[in-house]
């Protein structure tokens, strides 16, 4: 059995975390995580914009560390009910 890399992990609880502020779980860091307005978007309908960032500090933010790995997942991930049924189909996905 192999075991996940630390940068693996690491962005697997990233997408957890920004999985429960877009569901409401953590709704106090909701605000962190604005939505793309683009009605043109393939895939799901939580897409997170890009950001510009001036400053290494907020190029190192999770949004913008995670926007991508987020808006590539497919929408049936994105789109789970519970937390639990998140990390069973993420994981899945991800092997």
């Amino acid at each position: 059995m192999q075991l996940p890399t630390l940068s693996d992990r690491r962005k697997r609880g990233d997408l957890i975390v920004t999985f429960q502020a877009l569901k409401a779980h953590l709704s106090p860091i909701k605000h962190l995580f604005p939505l793309a307005h683009n009605s043109r978007t393939r895939g799901h309908c939580l897409k997170l914009p890009k950001d510009k960032f001036q400053t290494t500090v907020r190029q190192h933010f999770i949004v913008n560390r995670i926007f991508e790995s987020w808006n590539s997942l497919p929408s049936d991930i994105v789109m789970c009910a519970s937390i639990s049924s998140f990390k069973r189909k993420y994981d899945a996905y991800n092997v």
